[in-house]
Parts: structure tokens; C-alpha cells; sequence
């Protein structure tokens, strides 16, 4: 699994949030280890900034863990940014119908 914490920036609440770089490749071999990551983030209790720019393949079992990720976040009073999102991301999820969550997880929203 090569999801990685990157080191902490201020949010704009001005609070740590939690970093994660998402793994080359975002398939069914990944989901596990992905949610297992997301998961300690979601329990750091704060944003969560999710840098996608190494993306390098991407499946509907990641994009479920990555919403299910969302909703845990946003149910805590926070949210969710994504940044660098490589063409392979966006494409991913625009064709699985998800570009609007892309859009919402804009670190300029």
C-alpha cells in the first residue's frame, strides 16, 4: 500500500489537517489498505487534504472508499480537499459519475 500521511498544513480553520498521497495505483488490490488509511485520518477529527496527483489508475472500489471517506469526514463537521488530481483521477470519476464530488473536494471551494 502506497498511501502515504504527508506532513501537516494549517486548514483554513486554521487547525491541522490530516494528509494523505494517494497510491499509483487506486484498484481492488488497494481498497483495504486505502480505507485503512482513511480511516485513521477520519479519526484524527479534522479536514482531509488528499493529494491525487500520482494517480495512476483508478476503480469503483477506491472511488466507494473515497465517498465513504467523504461522508465520514463531513459527519464530523469537516471536510474533504483534493489536490493535484492527475487526468487519470478526474477521468475515473467523472466517467463513474462522480464529478461532481471532485468538485466539491476542490481545495478552492
Amino acid at each position: 500500500m502506497s498511501v502515504a500521511q504527508k506532513s501537516n498544513k494549517k486548514s483554513k480553520s486554521s487547525e491541522a489537517a490530516a494528509e494523505l498521497l494517494l497510491p499509483v495505483t487506486m484498484d481492488i488490490s488497494e481498497a483495504v489498505g486505502l480505507k485503512k488509511a482513511l480511516m485513521l485520518a477520519v479519526d484524527s477529527d479534522r479536514d482531509l487534504n488528499l493529494d491525487a496527483s500520482d494517480v495512476e489508475r483508478m476503480s469503483a472500489a477506491c472511488a466507494q472508499v473515497l465517498i465513504a471517506a467523504d461522508r465520514d469526514v463531513e459527519e464530523r463537521g469537516h471536510r474533504v480537499r483534493m489536490t493535484g488530481a492527475s487526468t487519470v483521477m478526474q477521468s475515473a470519476m467523472t466517467e463513474l459519475g462522480l464529478g461532481q464530488l471532485m468538485e466539491k473536494w476542490s481545495p478552492d471551494k
